[in-house]
């Protein structure tokens, strides 16, 4: 029995073109608009302490959309609500026990320019759909001593290649009256000496290259 295969074929076509108009249900259009969960890795929140930062200030933000194809839009870093950095992706995303894959997003905040005081520091991220997530503030300390005492650097050398411990030396200016030292990395405060000579051994291998 011959069967003509273009009469087969135009129930099929009608019902794409009845889909296509008014839709189905045969084909998910849906979006998942839960808002992204957002937490700030770098600086870590604490509970009721200030970080204190300064310089050039590393921010690390992990992002886990919800849904399969949500994905990550946007990443900001604001501070005290106004927006100072827009943070990119590092490395490849993990998937969490949840199902769910959680991206890694960093950024430099340049906070020589803002005046020494108390910040709030926030990041916020948006899917592709729009869906906006936003992390908890950290509490963030400026203080850059523009007004401190001056000090340098004495080892080691400035532009020198490191690696391992590496000995970290702060001579303060003849005349200077200083009482403590802090030793930053990326912009947070990683040791503080209060007793001359001030040094740090800078055990360098945790922090990666750089």
């Amino acid at each position: 029995m011959l069967v003509s295969l273009r009469r087969l074929l135009r129930p099929a076509a009608a019902l794409a073109l009845v889909c296509a108009a008014a839709g189905c249900g045969l084909i998910d259009t849906s979006s998942d608009t839960r808002a992204p969960l957002v937490t700030l890795s770098r600086p870590t929140r604490q509970a009721a302490l200030a970080t204190t930062a300064a310089g050039d200030l590393l921010v690390s933000v992990q992002i886990t959309p919800r849904g399969d194809n949500n994905g990550v839009s946007e990443v900001g870093i604001l501070l005290n609500n106004a927006r100072v950095a827009t943070a990119a992706v590092v490395g490849t995303p993990v998937k969490n026990t949840a199902g769910f894959f959680v991206y890694t997003y960093t950024a430099r905040v340049d906070l020589r320019a803002v005046p020494d005081g108390d910040y709030r520091l926030e990041a916020v991220a948006f899917d592709r759909f729009g869906a906006r997530g936003t992390a908890e503030p950290v509490r963030l300390r400026v203080v850059n001593g523009s007004a401190g005492p001056l000090a340098r650097l004495t080892e080691p050398l400035d532009g020198a290649r490191v690696a391992g411990d590496v000995r970290l030396v702060v001579v303060p200016n003849a005349g200077a009256l200083v009482s403590r030292v802090d030793f930053l990395v990326d912009g947070l405060t990683a040791f503080a000496d209060s007793v001359a000579p001030y040094e740090w051994l800078w055990p360098s291998r945790f922090d990666g290259i750089g």
